[in-house]
C-alpha cells in the first residue's frame, strides 16, 4: 500500500513538474507579447477574416492555458490527498512495528522464563538423579550385608545343628 502510493505520487509530481513548466512557457509567452496586444489587432489595420483568426487563436491558447491550470490544481490537490494517505499509511506501518516490537519482546521475556524453568528443572533433576545414585549405593550395600549376614546365618546354623540326625526318626512334637 505505502509503495503504491508513493509510486502514484511520484508519478504525479513528475506530471505537475512538467505541467508547471508548460504553463510558466505560456505565461512567459504571453506577457512577452503583451497585455495590449488584442487592442493593437484591433486597431491595425488587418483584414477581419485575418484579424478573426487570431483572436480564435488566442482564445485558444487562453483556454489551453486554463485547461493546464486547471490540471496543475487538480495535480496539486491529488497529491495533498495521496500526501494524507501517504501519511497515514506511514504511521499505520509504525504502530504495527511497534506493536510487532512488543510482540517480539513478549515473546523474547517468555523465552528468558522458561530458560529459568528449564534451569531450575534440570538442576532438581541433576538433585535427584545424584540422591538416585546414592540410594542405589545404599541399596547395593544394605543387599551385599543382607547377603553376607544371610550367608552367616545359614553357617552359624549349619554348625549348630546335629550331624546325625536320622530323617526317618525325627519325631514331631
Amino acid at each position: 500500500q505505502i509503495s503504491k502510493t508513493r509510486f502514484e505520487r511520484e508519478r504525479l509530481l513528475r506530471r505537475q513538474a512538467i505541467e508547471k513548466k508548460q504553463l510558466i512557457q505560456q505565461v512567459r509567452a504571453a506577457y512577452m507579447t503583451g497585455r495590449r496586444e488584442r487592442a493593437r489587432l484591433l486597431l491595425s489595420q488587418n483584414s477581419g477574416s485575418k484579424m478573426g483568426r487570431i483572436l480564435a487563436y488566442y482564445d485558444y491558447l487562453n483556454r489551453l492555458r486554463l485547461k493546464r491550470v486547471s490540471r496543475v490544481e487538480s495535480t496539486r490537490a491529488r497529491l495533498l490527498v495521496l500526501e494524507k494517505q501517504y501519511q497515514a499509511n506511514l504511521l499505520t506501518q509504525k504502530k504495527l512495528s511497534e506493536t510487532q516490537a512488543q510482540k517480539v519482546k513478549v515473546i523474547a521475556e517468555k523465552r528468558e522464563a522458561r530458560h529459568v524453568v528449564l534451569m531450575r528443572i534440570d538442576q532438581q533433576l541433576s538433585k535427584s538423579n545424584t540422591q538416585l545414585a546414592a540410594l542405589r549405593d545404599s541399596e547395593a550395600h544394605l543387599l551385599r550385608f543382607v547377603k553376607t549376614v544371610q550367608s552367616e546365618m545359614s553357617t552359624t546354623t549349619m554348625a549348630r545343628a546335629p550331624q546325625n540326625i536320622d530323617p526317618e526318626n525325627t519325631q514331631t512334637p
